[in-house]
C-alpha cells in the first residue's frame, strides 16, 4: 500500500529522543507534553516538539506499565507499576505527590477524577483512592482475571469490566450500580474508552467486533 508513495522532506521534521534504556511501556499527551512509561523504572516528561527534556519522574522500583492524565487536574499524572505501587506525580515540578500501595500484583491500569485516583491490579483487586491525601477509601474484590480495564465516567462514577460485560460504579459508595451485559459470559473485554458528550458513551472490544454503549445515569438516579 505504502510502495511508490512519494516522501517530501518538507512536509515534516523528525527528532529521534534517547530517552529511555528499555521498552517503552505507555505513552501519553498531558497539557502540552510527552509523558512516557519505561521498562526501566522511568517515567519521561518532555515538550510535545521534541526540543526540551523537562523531568526524569524517579520513585518506581519495577517497570512503569500504565500512566493517565485527566484534563480537570491540569498538573497531575497517575502511574502504576509492576512494583505494586500507584503514584501521582506533579508533572510542572517532577515531584512526587502521593504513594499508594495495596496491590498484591503489577497494576495494570490507573484513572484519574478531580478528586479521585483508580487503579486494577492483576490481583483483580479495584481500588479507589483520594487524589488530595493519597488515602484509600475503597477496595473491590473481582474474581480472578475478570477485570482489568477502567476508565472515568465523568467526576461520579467509573467503567469497568468483567468477562462479557460492563460494570458501572459510584466513586463515593464504591459500588456497583449498573451491569451491562453483553452476551457472552466467556468474552474477555480487554479495552475500554469514555466520552461524556451528550451523555456518558463507552465504547469496548468485544472479540472482533467494538460495542457501544450509551448510559444515562443522572437520569437513572433521579427517576
Amino acid at each position: 500500500m505504502c510502495h511508490g508513495l512519494a516522501v517530501d522532506a518538507e512536509l515534516f521534521s523528525l527528532n529521534t529522543l534517547h530517552e529511555h534504556k528499555g521498552p517503552v511501556n505507555k505513552l501519553i499527551l498531558a497539557k502540552n507534553k510527552v509523558v512516557s512509561a519505561g521498562q526501566d523504572h522511568l517515567i519521561k516528561v518532555f515538550s510535545l516538539d521534541g526540543n526540551e527534556h523537562h523531568h526524569t519522574l524517579h520513585g518506581h522500583t519495577g517497570a512503569v506499565t500504565t500512566l493517565c492524565y485527566n484534563s480537570s487536574c491540569p498538573n497531575v499524572i497517575v502511574s502504576g507499576s509492576t512494583d505494586v505501587t500507584v503514584r501521582t506525580w506533579d508533572i510542572e515540578s517532577g515531584n512526587q505527590l502521593h504513594r499508594m500501595k495495596v496491590h498484591q500484583s503489577t497494576v495494570l491500569e490507573v484513572t484519574l477524577t478531580k478528586t479521585h485516583v483508580a487503579s486494577i491490579g492483576g490481583d483483580s483487586k479495584l481500588c479507589i483512592w483520594d487524589q488530595q491525601q493519597g488515602l484509600l477509601v475503597h477496595t473491590i474484590q473481582f474474581d480472578p482475571g475478570c477485570s482489568n480495564s477502567l476508565a472515568p465516567l465523568g467526576e461520579k462514577y467509573l467503567i469497568t469490566t468483567a468477562q462479557g460485560s460492563l460494570i458501572v460504579l459510584d466513586i463515593l459508595s464504591g459500588k456497583p450500580i449498573q451491569l451491562v451485559d453483553l452476551g457472552d459470559k466467556h468474552q474477555m473485554i480487554h479495552h475500554i474508552v469514555a466520552g461524556t458528550d451528550n451523555g456518558a458513551t463507552v465504547v469496548c472490544d468485544y472479540g472482533r467486533e467494538l460495542r457501544m454503549v450509551q448510559f444515562h445515569l443522572e437520569r437513572s438516579k433521579s427517576d
